[in-house]
């Protein structure tokens, strides 16, 4: 069971290094438009945004991975439960991406589109003021933090 916790401690280090970066670059690139990305295809820039495309997915990913985390925490070893709280500050990790939600974009076309499904959609109106799946995780994850009761006693 120690193997276990510690594999599950240094998974939620690196779901915390990927939501963290996740953010940054969300607050450096707030206002720049999905379609501009697509801009430069030659060589290197190329590759470059292929890399960006993989490491979003895999950040957006790290959202949903936590969110089972936080399902099981119960069982997990009361440390992992300190570092998420104390140590990391996962609510506030959370809540900030829920304020910047960065899954969802403007395209060139004035049209907003949400990521999901490892791709980019365009959202219909009607779909507008849903919760869509990544935006669900996280208050899910919220969720389980505040009802988990060894959490609410520290």
């Amino acid at each position: 069971m120690d193997e276990l916790s510690e594999s599950i401690s240094e998974l939620v280090d690196y779901i915390h290094r990927k939501l963290i970066n996740l953010i940054n670059k969300t607050m450096k690139n707030k206002e720049i438009k999905y379609e501009m990305l697509k801009v430069y295809k030659e060589g290197k820039e190329e590759w470059l945004d292929r890399y960006e495309d993989t490491e979003f997915s895999i950040e957006l990913m790290c959202i949903n991975i936590f969110r089972y985390i936080t399902d099981n925490l119960k069982k997990s070893a009361m440390g992992l439960s300190y570092k998420i709280i104390e140590e990391y500050d996962f609510i506030e990790i959370l809540c900030t991406l829920i304020d910047l939600k960065p899954y969802f974009r403007i395209n060139t076309k004035d049209q907003k589109i949400v990521y999901t499904n490892n791709k980019w959609e365009i959202l219909p109106k009607s779909e507008f003021n849903r919760v869509n799946k990544t935006e669900a995780q996280l208050w899910l994850s919220i969720l389980n933090l505040f009802a988990n009761e060894d959490i609410r006693k520290n």
